[in-house]
């Protein structure tokens, strides 16, 4: 079995972590779910995922366009 890109971890590590349901919003009214991407990217796993999938985009789309 091969492991997981960053990327493909990066979805799950936000779910377990970001997702809250039953949220209560600040203008009173209620939600179903919400992420809570700061929790995630101030995390010190979130923050490697994150930057270690965005790399990879970045030299996965952008190495061909370099003058």
């Amino acid at each position: 079995m091969t492991t997981p890109t960053h990327a493909q971890q990066l979805p799950l590590f936000l779910a377990r972590t970001s997702f809250r349901g039953q949220f209560k919003l600040s203008s009173g009214g209620t939600s179903d779910y919400y992420i809570g991407l700061p929790h995630h990217t101030l995390h010190a796993e979130g923050g490697r995922l994150t930057g270690h999938a965005i790399s990879s985009w970045l030299e996965e789309h952008l190495v061909d366009r370099r003058a």
